[in-house]
């Protein structure tokens, strides 16, 4: 055989070829932050989020949902405890710039929904404390 005919065997190539541990991580690292793959990936998460967790809480037993709604309370208190000043201000000076763009964009028959439901939202409060 000579030399230009001669094939590599199959399998894992040579030595020096080859990534080193490090190397893979940092450009697993490097090609995640890339703006089209954060795009990619949020684009699926957009789709399949909604839909997946719809399904699985229409699967959920009272009693699981009344220990996962206890947990978020209590994960919730937890971090709102350790949350520094400038944290909660943070937190909260974006909670109402989102709450602002939200209402700015709503329509006038959106906004009689959103009424209408915190009004019958009220009224079953109400009927419960009695």
């Amino acid at each position: 055989m000579s030399a230009d005919t001669k094939r590599r065997p199959a399998g894992r190539p040579r030595k020096d070829q080859v990534q080193s541990y490090e190397e893979r991580q940092a450009w697993v690292r490097e090609y995640n932050q890339r703006p089209e793959v954060i795009e990619r990936r949020r684009a699926y998460q957009r789709a399949y989020y909604p839909q997946y967790h719809k399904e699985r809480r229409a699967r959920e037993t009272p009693e699981e949902r009344e220990d996962r709604l206890a947990y978020n309370r209590f994960y919730l208190a937890q971090r709102r405890a350790e949350e520094t000043p400038e944290e909660r201000e943070d937190r909260l000076a974006k909670a109402r710039a989102w709450y602002h763009a939200k209402r700015a964009k709503e329509t006038p028959e959106e906004r009689e929904i959103r009424r209408a439901k915190r009004r019958a939202a009220y009224h079953r409060r109400k009927k419960m404390k009695q």
